[in-house]
């Protein structure tokens, strides 16, 4: 008796708890988009009412995240403020309303972290919005990530800060339904860079450089990120190797923080909002590092003979899994996306889907011929793929290719040398 009157009760609690679930979804779902109105709303008036001396007490910051650890994340993120009055702290808002009223987050790199966004960043059409958020409503996002975040204060003049403010206007309305995003010259940097350059008449510069290609600039970021540095090596073409100037080399959030100092736009040091409670990246032992061991140990069991075969078989295997993956990731990308740094990539001819054929072990009832094919084929791609790098395709894969080359050099002259003896034995034996 005592149990058949639970039931009901417990049926009741796990209605009770699915409704109150719904509304809290439905809840969610819906204040983000109405949030973005309000707070855009309130920026054009607060821009409107702008004018003459009211421009003296707004003060523009570029607001500036650390590296995350994925590869949306990895080269930080930039914003900027603008604000009129005193200056709010991350958690002033608690306890001071005034903070959320005139204090605003420009920030041009919001997607949609969905599904659908994972598609078409996958095929090269990634959708990017400038949204306006209420500066109380950024600190809190960026709290929640554990992030760091700095300040850079503006130094600008009246007819600057107006300028700044129409800009931002314009930009906010050309990209209300997003924008085709593209690594280099249509991210969060390069709008407010562009902004910048606009308001005080001279484009950003960046002086004293010692790397000036695109490819070269990003390895402070992807030595340590495993799948950011297999996605540069693999998929960068010969763009991201071409020698940039000017504006073009201001891409990322470092970069702008250093041109805006170059160009005496900024008062005072950066200075810290939130703590970065992410452990820095440890850069004593990097991808590159795990590579060269590896490509190492390959190349070295090529050498090997007799019962230490049992090595070749095991870094053929090796090469035969990283191979066909990164052949399938490079093939896919060359032929169904629209990277516009990637459509000229010359790893095609360096790793293909076939490497699955190095998983075969050559020494016991394998398709010997199949595999001297398969190696000679290959190596002539290599070939081509050197060729190409070093007229008119240069690109700084070199290491790749220069590994490649030895390696199916070995491969292939091994299954030679095996179908060779194989016929010698035949042939002696009759």
């Amino acid at each position: 008796m005592r149990q058949t009157l639970r039931t009901p009760k417990k049926f009741l609690i796990i209605l009770l708890s699915i409704f109150a679930l719904a509304n809290f979804t439905k809840l969610y779902a819906e204040d983000p988009k109405s949030a973005y109105q309000l707070a855009e709303e309130s920026f054009q008036e607060f821009a409107a009412e702008m004018q003459g001396s009211r421009l003296d007490s707004l003060r523009f910051q570029l607001i500036t995240a650390t590296p995350g650890k994925t590869v949306t994340t990895a080269f930080g993120h930039i914003a900027l403020r603008a604000f009129s009055g005193n200056e709010c702290g991350p958690y002033d808002s608690y306890t001071n309303t005034a903070c959320t009223q005139k204090d605003f987050y420009i920030d041009f790199g919001q997607y949609d972290e969905s599904a659908s966004f994972l598609w078409r960043f996958l095929r090269g059409h990634a959708r990017f919005y400038a949204h306006v958020l209420p500066m109380a409503a950024a600190f809190q996002g960026w709290e929640a990530s554990g992030r760091g975040l700095f300040a850079q204060d503006l130094k600008l003049t009246r007819a600057q800060k107006r300028r700044v403010l129409d800009l931002i206007l314009e930009s906010s309305d050309n990209f209300t339904k997003s924008y085709d995003y593209a690594n280099f010259t249509r991210n969060c940097v390069t709008f407010i860079r562009d902004i910048l350059g606009e308001a005080v008449g001279a484009p950003l510069q960046l002086e004293d450089l010692d790397k000036y290609t695109w490819r070269s600039r990003v390895t402070r970021y992807t030595r340590t990120l495993f799948w950011l540095r297999i996605n540069e090596k693999l998929l960068f073409d010969r763009d991201t190797d071409r020698e940039r100037s000017g504006p073009e080399l201001i891409f990322t959030p470092y970069d702008l923080q250093k041109a805006v100092v170059q160009a005496e736009l900024v008062e005072g040091d950066v200075r810290q909002l939130l703590p970065d409670r992410w452990p820095p990246a440890d850069s004593s032992f990097t991808v590159d590092d795990v590579a060269f061991y590896v490509a190492v140990f390959i190349l070295l069991s090529q050498l090997t003979s007799g019962p230490s075969r049992i090595l070749q078989i095991w870094a053929n295997r090796t090469l035969a899994i990283a191979g066909t993956i990164a052949g399938v990731v490079v093939w896919f990308v060359w032929l169904f996306t629209q990277f516009e740094f990637m459509d000229e990539t010359i790893m095609i001819l360096a790793f293909t889907p076939l490497d699955f054929l190095l998983w075969k072990n050559p020494f016991q009832n394998s398709p010997r011929r199949l595999l001297l094919y398969f190696g000679a084929a290959r190596l002539v791609g290599v070939l081509g793929g050197i060729a190409l790098l070093l007229t008119t395709h240069p690109q700084s894969v070199g290491s790749i290719f220069s590994f490649l080359l030895v390696f199916f050099t070995l491969y292939t002259y091994r299954r030679y040398s095996e179908l060779r003896q194989s016929a010698q034995s035949t042939a002696a034996s009759e």
